[in-house]
């Protein structure tokens, strides 16, 4: 399908550029427009991904920080258990 839609474009390139050529589209003045709408779009979408990968990273710190909280609550809870083992083993092993 993709080699295809290639050939079509190939064979319509030529078509499209005669037309082009006939509306003017390859004038300085269109040249101008799209350039100084272009710099301002890239500005804004560049600092867009700049503000998206900070939020990214910011939650994955966030993220790893709370695996590490959990982590350490879950050493408490075994840790404190282990003294009450002797005493009383079967509330020790349905707790853990």
């Amino acid at each position: 399908p993709s080699a295809l839609a290639a050939l079509v474009l190939v064979s319509l390139a030529h078509d499209v550029q005669d037309a082009r050529e006939a509306i003017g589209m390859y004038s300085t003045k269109t040249t101008m427009i799209w350039g100084s709408l272009t710099f301002p779009l890239l500005t804004l979408l560049s600092f867009r991904t700049s503000i998206a990968w900070g939020r990214f990273w910011d939650g994955n710190g966030l993220l790893h920080a709370m695996r590490g909280e959990w982590f350490d609550s879950a050493s408490c809870l075994a840790t404190f258990s282990y003294p009450a083992k002797q005493s009383k083993p079967e509330l020790v092993n349905e707790f853990r």
